[in-house]
């Protein structure tokens, strides 16, 4: 692995990931060098390829912990949402006190259509950390595509409170809006043009409130 590190040393993280090839002929279920050829996979801009040397990996080595949470990041990263779910489900299942694995859970389901779904993995998040600001934000946006509104917003409300995110602010100003309370929706959007003045959604948020 050597001659992989000097070429990505010198920027060459595809050359870098072919030099594990070379040396994962001979080994094949070398973690060490599987881990390597992913990172520089995806170093190279082969997201796909990289995660496909991950799954490798977590199949080979099941007992090694955190393998298929990160596995499921990656899936969700590429847009393999119920890859990532299933990926990121193993994960909990391997440490019940993986609360990463368990929020990043329910954002893929979520981003997966599997809405109901999603509620039930982010309650339980919630309740195991409720200053979880992802967490708050993702079960309010699930909330809100089952009509749930008031639900929404308390969720989005609570998120909002623990992390000053755009992205929380902005669904929060949305379901204001929904809600008919401009006055709350334009605090949301200015807070937002604080964080980010030129922020598209957030303009065009104030411009519809007045």
């Amino acid at each position: 692995l050597q001659r992989a590190e000097a070429l990505a040393a010198g920027g060459d993280f595809e050359g870098a990931a072919r030099a594990c090839d070379v040396y994962l002929a001979a080994r094949p279920r070398d973690l060490r060098g599987l881990l390597m050829k992913s990172s520089l996979l995806a170093r190279a801009g082969f997201e796909e390829e990289s995660t496909k040397v991950l799954h490798t990996a977590a199949d080979l080595h099941p007992e090694v912990p955190g393998l298929q949470r990160t596995l499921g990041l990656a899936r969700l990263k590429a847009g393999h949402h119920s890859a990532a779910a299933e990926a990121l489900h193993e994960a909990v299942r391997q440490n019940p006190n993986d609360l990463d694995a368990q929020v990043n859970r329910g954002a893929a389901l979520l981003l997966a259509g599997r809405t109901r779904e999603a509620i039930g993995v982010l309650r339980e998040a919630r309740e195991s950390d409720p200053r979880r600001a992802d967490a708050l934000n993702n079960l309010g946006v699930a909330y809100l595509a089952t009509g749930r509104g008031r639900s929404a917003l308390v969720n989005l409300e609570r998120a909002a409170k623990h992390l000053e995110s755009p992205r929380i602010l902005l669904n929060l100003g949305k379901i204001q809006e929904d809600m008919t309370d401009s006055a709350e929706a334009r605090r949301a959007y200015e807070q937002v043009l604080r964080l980010r003045p030129k922020d598209p959604e957030a303009l065009a948020g104030r411009n519809r409130v007045g």
